[in-house]
């Protein structure tokens, strides 16, 4: 039996296990090979150095599988997970190696290493936070539903913002749950995603109530709107926040004058017209626009 521990406490571990895991907390990327190229596609770590292959087991997969021999239980469940926060996503991998019926294959800490790294291995579940550098999590899972649209994407996020909650079930999202949530919820929600079934924080029910009773069918999706790129849609959701261009590019880190020209080529492939017509759709389209 393992005390029971929330994803934001701090991991420890006895002796024996597996803390000075050198893999425990990298940032990885995929490069050099598709995954139709010899050998596969490589990872490495910000130092440039191989950690594994496809269809290789990194080191922490590798210990999941030892355990889980010893046991006498097959990994079933090949798993991607990724977030900024070193010690969430510490607590995460620990949690997860421990499950014989789990193989963790890649530890990411931003979004695009994310994608890269589901793309590239193919697992069962990515589980994604939501926040990320780079992309965020609704980011990776939007790319995720045309790159690899067999991986069941869970969230593991403080967040309870019901838009955020509602982008991500518009998504297609698997699960959504609170880093509130003690680990053992946290692995049973993974395992039953993997298995074909929803798992939402029980603390989320109320906004899944309301989506339901509120949205029985999907909105039709306005003329241009699957024009928009990436960047366009990131920043109509701000504009739906109510930021202002100038507060929108603070947080992008791009110029004032860039986010006018994204704003204005909204505009244009949405055809809308009028000093607040971008902001009325943003508004009016939020949900959409992931």
């Amino acid at each position: 039996m393992h005390p029971t521990t929330c994803i934001g406490s701090e991991a420890r571990e006895g002796p024996s296990g597996p803390a000075s895991d050198p893999g425990a907390l990298t940032r990885v990327r995929v490069v050099a090979q598709s995954r139709g190229e010899p050998g596969g596609p490589r990872v490495t770590n910000l130092g440039g150095r191989p950690t594994h292959r496809a269809g290789y087991p990194n080191p922490g997969a590798s210990e999941s599988a030892s355990r889980s021999a010893r046991q006498g239980v097959r990994p079933t469940i090949r798993c991607v997970i990724a977030d900024d926060h070193p010690i969430v996503l510490q607590g995460l991998a620990l949690a997860l190696r421990q499950e014989p019926t789990i193989q963790l294959l890649v530890e990411a800490q931003d979004g695009l290493s994310a994608l890269e790294s589901a793309v590239a291995f193919q697992p069962d579940v990515a589980v994604l936070d939501v926040h990320m550098p780079g992309m965020d999590g609704l980011e990776v899972a939007r790319a995720l539903r045309l790159q690899a649209p067999r991986v069941r994407v869970v969230f593991l996020t403080g967040d309870r913002d019901e838009a955020r909650f509602s982008e991500a079930m518009t998504l297609g999202a698997r699960g959504y749950l609170l880093k509130e949530m003690a680990l053992r919820e946290v692995v049973a929600g993974i395992q039953a995603v993997a298995a074909g079934q929803r798992f939402i924080s029980p603390a989320m029910s109320d906004c899944l109530y309301r989506r339901s009773a509120w949205s029985p069918e999907a909105p039709a999706r306005p003329e241009g709107i699957d024009s928009l790129t990436p960047t366009e849609r990131r920043i109509l959701r701000m504009v739906a926040a109510d930021l202002t261009s100038k507060e929108i590019a603070e947080q992008l880190g791009i110029s004032h004058r860039t986010v006018e020209n994204h704003r204005a080529n909204c505009a244009l492939k949405l055809n809308l017209r009028g000093s607040h017509s971008l902001l009325k759709f943003a508004f009016d389209h939020k949900a959409q626009l992931v």
